[in-house]
């Protein structure tokens, strides 16, 4: 298979080139073998601005993931829906998915030999956390030292290296749970099929294959996204997620098309599977929430990453396009029967932000946002309409930090735009930071409040907070104040110009403006609880509501 050379022809695809004792050697093999290999290769190239852009962007996704709580409490939720969808070894019921993720949590927590034995067959490749691991130097430590020299031996570096070692092994076990589940159930429908009943090791082989592809597997990728990957952390797992929904309704399992019984009994299986996990939990949801203002007013980016179970809860939801895609569809329909609201199509497609963002480096993408001052994620101003007119330092609400106005009020600058570079760039160990400066040496008292825990927080929303309809408003109104200048200067009314609406936002200015000098009184009111704060807020949030509905919305549609 692979022979030892003497020289490498620069065109010869057949060569691989190594060193031994400084020495270089050259082995020739199979040329997709070396190609293979070549793929392994993680040195980055490059001059000195794409290695540090590379670097900045490994801590980031290190960051973004395997040292963030909220990201293993979403993991947890998550990827159970998106395996039960895609399992294609034998049928098996939401519960039965549910309860071979926990047997699959307690392998991992205990290690016992299933965990291994998964560990071995190479499916914890798979994983977004597992390669930032230092592996081999935690098990020397763990033989060679106790648990106070682990904790405190090196001093204060040696103690935070520990709380970072903890923190990724939360977010890396909430990634096993599902795919150990997975890896036992396809082992078992296996195994069952052979003469012994025993599991081959060809069968342990394709077990951990199907653990690894019933999610997202992170470490498929072709070179030219491993090199996009390196300076946009998420582009190939937004790739690998949109390839994962299209293998598996792939319209050429149909036997029309040229599938094979088997084939298309899957396929069936999987639109029967992706029904339950995503159009039976639409509705649940919408006949739970629909009558409720502030559901219908929730932005777009809360529902279609999450299933709104009640006031202030949420239950993150499958990653899988196909599921998103599904009770997108499902809601908007029951909006439209219900409500009799037009429905908004233009949710079932990619938001054009969303794409924008998947090729900007992520180490400039704070940045960049902050300079045009939008949030491609939650696809709405980092500072809204009606704080611009206001002098940067004011450009604040009450989930504003401490530090972010201290730091504005001296310099200058919008603690809402502060705030946005602190979690853009230190996720949440940002936002753990300036929750203690607010509750030692900030203006907020001590608040154990369900959005301010760990975990916790990635479970809950503030039902009030920047409705949908509030940013509709003041885009409208900016929209057809544009409009309105067109027309006094040249006489012609534009196309979109709609005179009603225009009276009627002019007349709401001042009721809308009002109600905003309210809201900085009250945050800027030092006296009352932040109980007292919060439930007041609502009730200007719930006034601007009425007036947005009055002025945008006419019997009964938009």
């Amino acid at each position: 298979y692979v022979e030892e050379v003497s020289g490498k022809n620069p065109s010869d695809k057949t060569i691989i080139t190594f060193f031994e004792d400084g020495a270089k050697k050259y082995l020739q093999t199979d040329a997709a073998v070396v190609e293979a290999v070549n793929n392994l290769q993680t040195v980055t190239q490059g001059n000195l601005f794409t290695r540090i852009l590379t670097a900045a962007t490994g801590v980031l996704r290190s960051i973004y993931t395997a040292i963030n709580p909220d990201f293993a409490a979403g993991n947890i939720f998550r990827d159970v829906p998106d395996a039960y969808i895609h399992n294609q070894h034998g049928e098996i019921s939401p519960l039965q998915m549910i309860l071979a993720s926990w047997r699959g949590l307690m392998s991992a927590l205990h290690k016992d030999a299933t965990f291994y034995e998964w560990m071995a067959m190479g499916g914890a490749q798979s994983t977004l956390v597992s390669p930032d691991r230092n592996y081999t130097q935690n098990s020397v430590d763990s033989l060679t030292k106790t648990r106070r020299e682990r904790w405190l031996g090196s001093g204060v570096g040696g103690f935070f290296s520990q709380v970072l070692n903890g923190l990724q092994a939360i977010s890396e076990y909430s990634e096993y749970a599902t795919r150990i589940g997975v890896y036992t159930q396809a082992k078992k429908i296996l195994s069952a099929k052979n003469a012994d009943g025993k599991a081959t090791l060809e069968d342990m082989r394709k077990a951990a294959l199907a653990s690894r592809d019933s999610t997202i597997d992170f470490a498929r990728a072709g070179t030219s996204m491993r090199t996009m990957n390196k300076y946009v952390a998420f582009s190939n797992a937004a790739v690998q997620g949109f390839d994962r929904t299209l293998r598996t309704f792939n319209p050429r399992k149909l036997r029309y098309f040229g599938g094979t019984k088997e084939s298309e009994q899957e396929l069936f299986g999987a639109i029967v599977r992706l029904a339950i996990s995503g159009v039976l939990p639409a509705i649940a949801c919408f006949a739970l929430n629909h009558d409720e203002d502030w559901w219908r007013n929730l932005p777009a980016w809360q529902k279609e990453n999450n299933w709104i179970i009640g006031d202030g809860v949420k239950i993150p939801k499958g990653m899988d396009i196909g599921l998103r895609l599904a009770s997108t569809l499902t809601e908007e329909f029951l909006n439209w029967a219900a409500n009799n609201r037009p429905a908004d199509l233009s949710r079932i497609l990619p938001r054009k932000n969303d794409v924008v963002s998947k090729f900007v480096p992520t180490v400039l993408l704070p940045i960049f946002e902050t300079s045009i001052n939008y949030s491609l994620f939650m696809d709405k101003p980092i500072v809204p309409v009606r704080e611009q007119n206001l002098p940067d330092y004011m450009q604040r609400d009450s989930f504003s930090s401490g530090f972010a106005k201290y730091i504005g009020e001296a310099t200058g600058f919008s603690p809402r735009k502060i705030d946005h570079l602190i979690s853009g760039y230190l996720g949440f160990l940002g936002k753990f930071a300036l929750q203690g400066y607010d509750m030692t040496l900030g203006d907020k008292q001590f608040n154990l409040a369900a959005e301010n825990l760990p975990m916790v927080r990635r479970l809950t929303f503030e039902p009030y907070r920047n409705p949908q309809i509030v940013q509709d408003y003041y885009d409208k109104s900016a929209e057809q104040e544009k409009f309105y200048n067109e027309y006094r200067a040249t006489k012609k009314k534009p196309a979109g110009f709609d005179v009603a609406l225009y009276q009627r936002l002019k007349n709401n200015r001042k009721a809308m403006q009002a109600l905003s000098r309210r809201e900085r009184a009250l945050n800027n009111d030092i006296k009352i609880t932040p109980d007292e704060r919060k439930q007041k807020l609502r009730e200007l949030e719930k006034m601007r509501i009425k007036i947005c509905e009055r002025v945008l919305v006419r019997n009964g549609g938009n």
